[in-house]
């Protein structure tokens, strides 16, 4: 399975069972809310929060990263 369809089957995902995502970096970049989904096969992380309607996705980042500095950084 190529990255882009996984991707949009790990979107899938979240929209049936959003909240099942981990809410590790909330904790450790103080934003509630903010949960956390790995892709799968693919080394990478998708980065959310729950709205009363709708998935908000912050960012997919790859999970080798320093995630903590790429989530706190402003305006990119």
């Amino acid at each position: 399975m190529g990255f882009l369809d996984e991707l949009e089957q790990a979107y899938a995902h979240l929209s049936s069972f959003a909240e099942t995502g981990s809410n590790r970096y909330a904790y450790e970049l103080n934003l509630p809310g903010l949960r956390a989904r790995p892709m799968g096969s693919y080394p990478y992380v998708i980065f959310y929060m729950l709205a009363r309607d709708h998935i908000d996705v912050w960012r997919v980042l790859h999970a080798k990263r320093d995630i903590p500095s790429w989530l706190s950084e402003t305006g990119s």
